[in-house]
């Protein structure tokens, strides 16, 4: 019995449609619905996402154009999380996708946020242009933070109108409280997203880096939450094998070793400085006795410069003095020798001189007068040797 050759049949390839950027979010944002007519929440797939970084520059549309397509939005990602998903691929397959595909879809998921009612500010096509000034995170959070309390706070207020009513009917209250919790939810979810949304837009622009981003989130989580380690624990068991927890756990491991090695080398600077300041206090303390000794000895040549000067002026005021009895001791001795000279020697001598001229001299009186000169001149040298 002859066997039948088996004849190989080449199956058909099936085409691959490029779409464009604008087709490609359509199918995404399409509206699904489910049995009981629900809108199912837009996904992105992997499939999806391989289609997006695959886009070339030719096939990026003006998004500005299609408001069809940020009405599907609307109905399909209320929450943005398929649009927060797409600004996630635009940062994390940075070297995978085309610069201007990139810059497309992040403007796309931009204006999608900026036109949600609850964001109305000035800039209506990038709301994150009005936290540009200054602390950029910081104003993001806050001013996201404080549109959707107002807006939750207005949904408490309805709900509580709307039970009271429900009270007046006599009706169950359940059902609206039911609505409230579910509204409150995707609100605070769509919060999150349009504020994660916010810091990749601040990345790509290099606003801000992926350091300040876990610093700032990290301290801001710090602050508005709290947990202790069994729900850590319970979380890292049941989660252990996801890349996202061991990247993570990783990273702050890694944080805390480089802390480690910080405060280490910190404690080696504070001993190396406590030396030099011990070293420094013994200089000062020597510099300080030195200055005192200076001091003092300084106290002391002072006091003998003041005891000379007291002494020079002392001495100065003496031989002024002595100057002054001095002048006038020679005074009286010139007067004395002048009034000697004149009238007790040279007086006498003329009567002499007459005396002995005279045709018969009287020398008995010229006698007696050169005896009183005598007396007179013995006189004088006794007063000038006192």
């Amino acid at each position: 019995m002859m066997r039948k050759k088996k004849t190989l049949t080449l199956k058909k390839s099936k085409k691959v449609k490029n779409y464009n950027m604008i087709e490609l979010l359509k199918i995404i944002f399409s509206e699904k619905k489910d049995k009981n007519s629900r809108v199912i929440p837009a996904s992105l797939s992997i499939k999806n996402q391989k289609e997006l970084i695959d886009l070339e520059e030719k096939n990026r549309l003006d998004l500005y154009k299609y408001d069809d397509l940020l009405s599907m939005v609307e109905i399909s990602d209320s929450k943005f999380k398929v649009i927060y998903e797409i600004s996630i691929l635009v940062i994390d397959r940075k070297n995978k996708m085309n610069e201007s595909i990139r810059l497309s879809l992040l403007n796309f998921c931009i204006l999608t946020v900026s036109k949600c009612s609850i964001l109305k500010t000035k800039n209506q096509e990038n709301i994150y242009k009005d936290f540009l000034e200054s602390n950029y995170l910081s104003q993001l959070t806050n001013e996201v933070n404080n549109k959707y309390d107002k807006r939750i706070s207005g949904l408490r207020v309805v709900r509580e109108k709307q039970i009271t009513t429900e009270n007046n009917k006599s009706t169950n209250e359940s059902h609206t409280t039911e609505k409230y919790q579910k509204d409150k939810s995707d609100l605070e979810s769509q919060r999150d997203n349009v504020i994660s949304i916010g810091a990749i837009y601040g990345l790509f622009n290099n606003i801000v880096n992926h350091r300040d981003i876990i610093d700032y989130f990290v301290e801001y989580f710090y602050r508005y939450n709290s947990v202790d380690d069994v729900e850590v624990s319970l979380y890292i068991i049941k989660n252990r094998n996801k890349n996202e927890i061991k990247k993570t756990l990783f990273f702050y491991k890694q944080q805390l070793i480089n802390k480690d090695k910080e405060v280490i080398n910190i404690q080696q600077q504070m001993s190396v400085k406590s030396q030099e300041y011990s070293s420094l206090q013994k200089k000062v303390k020597k510099a300080e006795d030195h200055l005192n000794n200076l001091n003092t000895k300084n106290r002391e040549l002072s006091s003998e410069i003041q005891g000379l000067k007291e002494y020079i002026n002392e001495l100065g005021q003496d031989e002024k003095a002595k100057r002054v009895h001095l002048h006038d001791a020679t005074e009286r001795a010139r007067a004395k020798a002048v009034n000697l000279l004149a009238e007790d020697v040279l007086e006498p001598i003329k009567i002499c001189l007459s005396a002995l001229k005279r045709e018969r001299p009287k020398v008995d009186v010229a006698s007696h007068h050169l005896e009183l000169i005598e007396e007179n001149v013995e006189k004088g040298l006794k007063w000038f040797k006192k």
